[in-house]
């Protein structure tokens, strides 16, 4: 598994990038996955259905089948559960897609900007912001690849590229 992250400010196109990579990456025929990390408190259960009152009753953790999918919900009363561990818990893929994670992990990224921000680029607090995905190139330093935020196949294709750098690397160290 690949592990490689768009992050960004709120409102900036993550989200919207991220689906339309995933549909780039899928179409040349490689499997991906998404974890999407939430900056806020969001229950994906309705109050007073079966799965909900599991919950509320005390289970650890409540799994809900359909014919189509099946979710586990997992409560972590002692914080947010460890990247490690989630991924873990995933089948093996060709790329995992993080969304958010802007202050943990050790993985590559592609900070997505949009329009001015109050707060300065995530590239010049982050070692690990390898592209800028935006509008213009305005802005962006020298060195720093530059990716048309409304061009997702040059996106997928420059996560391919790192992707197979990264494999050939690690195949040349010599243990």
């Amino acid at each position: 598994m690949f592990l490689f992250g768009i992050t960004g400010y709120s409102g900036s196109g993550k989200t919207t990038l991220n689906e339309k990579v995933v549909e780039c990456l899928r179409s040349l025929g490689y499997s991906v996955s998404c974890v999407k990390d939430a900056h806020h408190q969001v229950d994906l259960d309705t109050p007073g259905k079966d799965t909900y009152r599991y919950r509320v009753s005390g289970a650890e953790q409540v799994i809900l089948r359909t014919p189509d999918r099946w979710a586990l919900m997992e409560e972590t009363p002692e914080g947010r559960k460890p990247l490690g561990d989630i991924l873990r818990a995933m089948k093996p893929v060709d790329f995992v897609l993080l969304e958010g994670f802007k202050d943990d992990g050790d993985f590559p990224r592609i900070e997505v900007s949009r329009g001015p921000h109050k707060e300065a680029p995530l590239w010049t607090k982050r070692g690990d912001i390898v592209a800028v995905a935006s509008d213009t190139p305005e802005g962006i330093p020298p060195g720093m690849p530059w990716l048309n935020l409304n061009e997702p196949r040059q996106v997928a294709d420059f996560i391919v590229s790192l992707r197979d750098s990264w494999m050939k690397e690690k195949d040349n160290v010599k243990e």
